[in-house]
C-alpha cells in the first residue's frame, strides 16, 4: 500500500535487474473487504462472491474443464 502523499518514488535495480509491477487507483469511497478473488464493499457481499467462484470450480471440475497446474488454472 502506498501512503497519502505526493512526490518521487525511487527506484534501483541490482546487477541482476528488476521487473516491477505498479499499479495504483483514486481511493476508494467505500471500506474494501479483500477475498483470495475478490474485492467487495461488503463482508456479506465478499462471502457471497467467494461461494458462488467455489461452486463454479466444482462444476468445471465435474465436467472436466478444470485443470490446475501449479498455480494457475487452465479451464477447457
Amino acid at each position: 500500500m502506498f501512503e497519502r502523499v505526493q512526490g518521487d518514488i525511487v527506484l534501483q535495480a541490482g546487477a541482476e535487474g528488476a521487473s516491477l509491477v505498479l499499479g495504483s487507483a483514486r481511493l476508494h469511497p467505500h471500506e474494501l473487504h479483500l477475498g483470495n478473488y475478490s474485492v467487495l464493499t461488503s463482508e456479506t457481499a465478499l462471502a457471497l462472491g467467494e461461494a458462488k467462484i467455489r461452486e463454479l470450480r466444482k462444476k468445471l471440475v465435474a465436467e472436466g474443464r478444470f485443470a490446475q497446474t501449479g498455480t494457475v488454472p487452465v479451464l477447457r
